[in-house]
């Protein structure tokens, strides 16, 4: 993976140690005004104008990211899994981020990956003890590492009753042969090709990875060129309601004020005369 590839927080992070749900330290406002990172997180989940949208997208229709993820859940998505999700969400005073009505995914994340040389970069796939490996290959030789493909990896403390979804926003450039990247589902065997605008639902307890975008073949990449997407994924601590909310600051305290799962969280639900764990 390359030395510039960048993973932020936006909305909401968990601290598991402590159980404690917060804004991320990023987005926190101090004397009302944004930062001038503020503001470009601002900018970066609104829609870009300069951007082409897809034919069934309308800019006047789209406000940020947040919508085009959350409202392709609600188009798609069964009706019973979404009925099941918005009723415990509500029922636990989730939280809700990104956009109105937004239950699913109260987490986000923006991943980033610049841009590579055309001529730098090579994958070769190959499954090794039933597991994914890429050699990589620079100019024609063995880089002299072999190490899991694409920075492999599962996401063990999301909740296995949600999905996961990536909204891709690319900023690269249109010439012929470019590579904007590959998204790996290593459990299953296939991969999906990171266009703009193309929105993957997934679970993150299931292995997956992905490869930095590459300039045309011979060609030597665009300092600005960079592979963009934003994740929207569900801890399982908040899905669950088993987790400190922070809420509001407190006088004389460096503590602030908590909804606590004692105040939410709930261990049964009861359906008729029987009593079912969560």
């Amino acid at each position: 993976m390359h030395k510039d590839d960048r993973s932020y927080g936006i909305g909401h992070n968990v601290q598991h140690v402590r159980k404690v749900e917060a804004p991320a330290a990023s987005v926190k406002v101090y004397d009302g005004e944004l930062d001038e990172h503020q503001l470009r997180q601002q900018e970066f989940l609104a829609v870009r104008n300069h951007i082409l949208l897809p034919d069934n997208v309308s800019l006047k229709d789209v406000q940020s990211a947040a919508p085009i993820v959350f409202g392709t859940w609600e188009r798609r998505a069964p009706r019973r899994w979404q009925t099941w999700m918005k009723e415990y969400a509500s029922l636990i005073n989730g939280p809700i981020t990104g956009c109105e009505g937004n239950y699913a995914f109260p987490s986000w994340q923006c991943n980033i990956a610049a841009q590579q040389d055309g001529h730098s970069s090579t994958f070769v796939h190959v499954k090794v003890a039933q597991r994914w490996i890429s050699l990589r290959f620079l100019d024609g030789s063995l880089a002299g590492e072999m190490k899991l493909f694409g920075e492999a990896h599962r996401d063990k403390r999301d909740a296995v009753t949600g999905l996961s979804c990536m909204l891709v926003n690319s900023d690269l450039p249109d010439e012929e042969g470019e590579e904007p990247g590959r998204f790996h589902f290593l459990a299953w065997g296939f991969w999906v090709r990171l266009d703009l605008w193309l929105t993957v639902y997934f679970s993150g307890q299931l292995p997956h990875g992905g490869t930095a975008p590459l300039a045309a073949p011979g060609q030597t990449a665009q300092d600005w060129a960079c592979r963009s997407v934003l994740i929207g994924y569900p801890p399982r601590m908040i899905m669950e309601g088993d987790i400190r909310h922070s809420l509001a600051a407190l006088p004389h305290s460096d503590e602030p004020l908590y909804i606590t799962p004692e105040m939410t969280g709930i261990k049964y639900v009861r359906k008729r005369s029987s009593a079912y764990p969560i």
